[in-house]
């Protein structure tokens, strides 16, 4: 799934009314169909703010009905809300999308050929959904992942210009598996096949679209001349950093979602080969982990260093605290928002290679790259006790961060090559009809 479903971002800006499937009918007016499998607001995580960013630069295409089907095990069921500038142009249809018991699972996985997930989603209520557009012509249908097309086209639903966004899923099975996991023989051999399943789907559908929107530029050569970048962004905050003192705490701050698999292992791996290096040294460095969800955590929370403070509803305060963001990532796809959040905070970040993969950055020019656990650790004492190198590190992530991931510029940009693509489908119809 897009980009990058894993990360833990606050949004801090006034919500707008809730909307729900039971109070509004299809908007018929509406030249934009958007079809996701989680929220966009709060922005909790980095796939909602993924989705929120994408639904908000279509949105200014026309009016947008938003099919939202949340398939996050922890969502409560609450009613859908959308900030008050965007209810204008958005009518929401709010669907429950549960997941199939295991033994379902299992049994569609071996029978349809499906990697796993697509296999697990249970579509239906969406599908009913859906089938009341039938017959109406849309300008654009974005679909936020590979399932949420797939629902799409079992309704039979038809638009000038077709977009999926999705992280590639043949890559971060193939990262995951180089790197020894799963380690149970059955889910290593599970992983071998979704791997291949993955590809194959990935660019059949790459080849059945409009455009196949991905994360970074690493991910469109994989896909092909098919294959468009839409960066992750993120605001530009009205305040600016939080000015430290050689006597502050020293705080390392990890953000992601503790569900996420490539999150759970990255901090298994800084917490054992890492932290207790740092700490070593520095026996006064705190690791704060925020970020919802997770089980069976206790190895976490019972490591020396480290403090579980769970989902907030603002980050800011954490990022005010922090020396220091860790994105200790060591395999996953898409582009970590965790970093341009860092960067749009002023707060330096030190990350492995793939951690920082997609985005623009340089070691010891925008961030400090490691993947060895020694260099890892190095880097994290020198930020945390090299004034000048920190400095250096904060203003050149944050020219960075303007130049290319700001997000309302990321969202023009993206809402001016859609029209592009819906202006040439129009002429290439006009065309066929003459």
């Amino acid at each position: 799934m897009a980009g990058n479903d894993g990360d833990g971002e606050s949004y801090t800006r006034p919500m707008g009314r809730s909307v729900d499937s039971t109070e509004h009918g299809v908007d018929r007016a509406s030249v934009v169909l958007f079809v996701s499998d989680e929220r966009g607001w709060p922005r909790t995580s980095g796939y909602r703010r993924r989705t929120s960013q994408l639904l908000t630069a279509v949105a200014d295409i026309g009016p947008t009905t938003w099919v939202v089907a949340p398939r996050n095990r922890h969502d409560a069921g609450d009613p859908v809300v959308v900030p008050a500038g965007l209810a204008d142009r958005v009518t929401v249809l709010h669907v429950p999308a549960p997941t199939r018991p295991r033994w379902k699972t299992a049994l569609r996985w071996v029978t349809t050929g499906m990697p796993w997930s697509l296999a697990a989603g249970d579509w239906r209520p969406v599908d009913r959904r859906l089938e009341e557009l039938a017959g109406h012509r849309f300008e654009l249908i974005w679909a936020m992942g590979i399932d949420a097309l797939l629902a799409v086209r079992r309704a039979d639903l038809r638009a000038s210009v077709t977009v999926v966004d999705a992280d590639l899923e043949s890559v971060k099975l193939r990262r995951q598996i180089e790197r020894g996991g799963p380690t149970s023989r059955l889910r290593r051999a599970m992983a071998l096949v979704d791997q291949r399943r993955w590809r194959r789907l990935e660019h059949r559908t790459a080849a059945t679209v409009t455009r196949f929107s991905v994360c970074s530029d690493q991910e469109r050569q994989v896909l092909g001349d098919n294959a468009m970048t839409t960066p992750n962004g993120y605001p530009v905050m009205p305040t600016g950093p939080t000015a430290r003192e050689d006597g502050d705490p020293a705080v390392l701050l990890f953000v992601g979602s503790l569900t996420y698999a490539p999150n759970l292992d990255g901090l298994r791996w800084f917490t054992t080969e890492v932290l207790p290096a740092v700490r070593s040294r520095r026996p006064d460095v705190e690791l704060r982990v925020v970020g919802s969800g997770g089980e069976g955590l206790d190895w976490l929370a019972a490591a020396p260093g480290v403090t579980m403070v769970g989902q907030v509803d603002e980050l800011d305060g954490e990022l005010r605290r922090a020396s220091a963001v860790v994105a200790p990532i060591l395999w996953g796809a898409g582009t970590r928002i965790k970093i341009l959040e860092a960067f749009a905070h002023r707060v330096p970040v030190i990350s492995t290679t793939v951690g920082a993969e997609g985005l623009d950055v340089g070691h010891e020019h925008e961030v400090m790259l490691a993947d060895d656990p020694a260099r890892f650790a190095d880097d994290c004492l020198r930020v945390l006790q090299e004034g000048e190198l920190r400095e250096r590190l904060i203003e050149r992530a944050y020219e960075t961060f303007v130049d290319h991931y700001e997000e309302s510029s990321i969202r023009h940009r993206l809402t001016t090559r859609l029209n592009e693509l819906i202006d040439s489908a129009r002429s290439t119809s006009a065309t066929s009809v003459q």
